[in-house]
């Protein structure tokens, strides 16, 4: 992603300036400068924009443009503002300078013999000016246009900067522009400043950009007429219409400085334990392939999938400079929700003419340079509502494009997946001792274990129960036990995370299990199969032995049918009920020893 620095002197320069950038954020530097970091992205093209309102002068120009090209490092310096005419303009009018000259620059005798410092713009700049100026798509950016007014031009053409506000053609400093720098179109105070320090730093290319506020002689009445803030508006469009269209090569080994467009505010729980290994193995897999990466992290409910998928996109953010997006489907339209980030976050102006189809496809088109992330969070099924509901609206087969989905439910094989599990013995203690205290609960090692065994190893509740500890300090941890034991799901240490402080989880453990209860409710046998699991033991159970209890008939074929019947309700329940299996949703778990086993909390 290429980067620019737009100074401006005033704050209705500033202001226009701002309106064209998106996710936004302040920064200061060392020596106490304010700057606002924001990036802009069209026609293909991203850039991150650091701008910054200095005052006018020159001088203080010459050091702020110094400053924040140490700063920022960046590809483009800009000056954008507004000026007064000279000569051949009309208000409204942009001018490109392609030279300035410091007209206060020159030698004192008996008269005024100047000796004019003459700092010229970027020949690349000058010349994408030039081709900008012939056509009239920068006047698309304007956001109002008085259609009693001529549409303003751009002139690419020399001005003259000082450090004195000219409002008068009968001035010694403006019959001093007339004799001496006859090819100057307009006047200002800090360009000539700029392009100095510009000359110091020859990787930067650099222009100013100026809308013409007044004519000299009537600039009162210009002002007070608006004509200042029209000015920094087509100025500042203009100013962005040539970094829409300036292609410049990305410099090798440059450090990225501003975060990358996001709608990730959620920074995740401190207390994240036991999953190093999933996160390094959850990025290897979205790097394992040429096109398009979709990467699926399944589980049943409460076992953190939303937590890893929050974890990765925080831990891994400098590996997507294009942005990452969290989009929950569940319940929610993707499509709204891609074309609403690609115009708050990326700055997007989408036509409202297009197909709802061809707005989510505009937005992948015009999508700033990079690799991009984009979450999934809790997509409910992988049959026909997802290739309805969000099929439609995934990204291009473009490797940069990597996208994570959580799940309860497994997608097929034609997926990449992670099957998330509960987690250690040892995790789980680590969890409540970060929760409640390391001191507490070594001093009550033997119940804290045996809290975590009843939990089931489920980090949902051992966050839960941890936080619920915490808020009651003078609770023993065999107090607590006893109490979710009495009353098990209903519990208050398992109930509504909002009363416990800030978590990722928004459900309790209960509310967590009745959503994958519920996307059975179409298959009511499965259900039923899944209240006889609950009379199991604790412990795995080999599968003949459901077989022999639920199993009524002696006969030999219709018990290899009814047999056949119940693998389908286990592992694949067929259409039009397809993927409401239990160990599809994740309610029934197959071990490494090919056992099977219900989660304690869902018994």
């Amino acid at each position: 992603m290429n980067r620019a620095v737009i100074l401006t002197a005033i704050p209705v320069e500033y202001i226009a300036v701002k309106a064209h950038l998106s996710n936004l954020q302040e920064e200061e530097h060392e020596q106490g400068t304010v700057y606002e970091l924001g990036q802009f992205s069209d026609n293909g093209k991203s850039w991150e924009v650091g701008i910054v309102e200095i005052g006018p002068g020159n001088t203080r120009a010459a050091m702020e443009t110094e400053r924040a090209i140490a700063y920022f490092d960046p590809d483009v310096v800009l000056f954008v503002g507004v000026a007064g005419g000279i000569k051949d303009v009309k208000l409204g009018d942009v001018v490109a300078a392609t030279k300035v000259y410091g007209y206060e620059s020159g030698k004192i005798t008996l008269e005024f013999e100047p000796r004019p410092d003459v700092g010229e713009a970027s020949y690349k700049l000058i010349q994408r000016a030039r081709a900008e100026a012939k056509k009239s798509d920068w006047l698309e950016r304007l956001t109002s246009v008085d259609s009693t007014v001529d549409s303003p031009r751009v002139l690419v053409a020399p001005i003259a900067a000082g450090e004195k506000v000219v409002a008068s053609k009968n001035s010694s400093t403006f019959k001093l522009l007339q004799k001496n720098y006859g090819d100057a179109v307009a006047v200002e105070m800090e360009g000539s400043g700029l392009l100095q320090a510009a000359h110091a730093n020859h990787q930067v290319s650099a222009l100013i950009i100026r809308g013409i506020s007044d004519l000299i002689d009537s600039k009162g009445e210009a002002d007070a007429a608006g004509w200042q803030e029209i000015a920094a508006r087509n100025a500042s469009a203009f100013a962005f219409e040539i970094l829409a269209k300036l292609t410049i090569p990305m410099a090798p080994g440059r450090k990225k400085k501003l975060n990358s467009p996001t709608n990730i505010a959620n920074r995740g729980t401190p207390y994240f334990v036991g999953r190093d290994d999933q996160l390094e193995q959850l990025h290897q897999e979205l790097q394992q392939t040429d096109r398009l990466a979709i990467c699926a992290i399944a589980g049943m409910g409460g076992v953190g999938k939303t937590e890893l998928a929050l974890q990765y996109a925080l831990s891994y953010q400098d590996n997507y400079p294009g942005g990452r997006c969290w989009f929950p489907v569940r319940g929610l339209d993707l499509g709204n929700q891609i074309v609403s980030f690609g115009r708050t976050e990326l700055g997007l102006t989408i036509p409202d003419e297009l197909e709802f189809n061809e707005q989510v496809r505009y937005c992948w088109r015009h999508w700033p340079e990079g690799t991009v992330l984009i979450v999934l969070d809790d997509v409910a099924s992988f049959s026909n509502d997802y290739q309805h509901r969000i099929k439609p609206y995934l990204p291009p087969a473009d490797s940069r494009f990597k996208v994570l989905v959580t799940s309860r439910q497994r997608p097929g094989a034609s997926y990449r997946r992670i099957d998330l599990d509960v987690l250690s013995r040892e995790a789980a203690l680590e969890l409540l001792r970060k929760l409640v205290g390391k001191e507490r609960i070594d001093k009550e090692l033997n119940e804290a274990e045996a809290l975590c065994k009843w939990l089931g190893y489920l980090p949902l509740g051992l966050e839960l129960v941890g936080r619920y500890l915490d808020l009651h300090p003078t609770l023993t941890i065999a107090k607590v036990q006893k109490r979710l034991e009495k009353k098990k799901l209903a519990a208050k240490a398992l109930l509504d995370p909002t009363e416990e402080g800030e978590m990722t989880a928004q459900l309790g453990v209960a509310a967590a299990f009745e959503l994958s209860w519920e996307d059975l409710k179409d298959c009511p046998e499965a259900q039923q199969l899944g209240c006889r699991l609950s009379l199991f033991a604790q412990a795995p159970f080999e599968w003949s032995l459901v077989e022999k209890f639920v199993i009524e008939t002696e006969d030999e074929d219709d018990w290899e049918e009814a047999q056949e019947d119940l693998e389908e309700l286990r592992d694949r329940v067929a259409w039009p009920t397809a993927n409401r299996s239990l160990i599809n949703r994740n309610l029934l778990q197959l071990t490494e020893q090919q056992t099977y086993q219900l989660h304690p909390l869902i018994r």
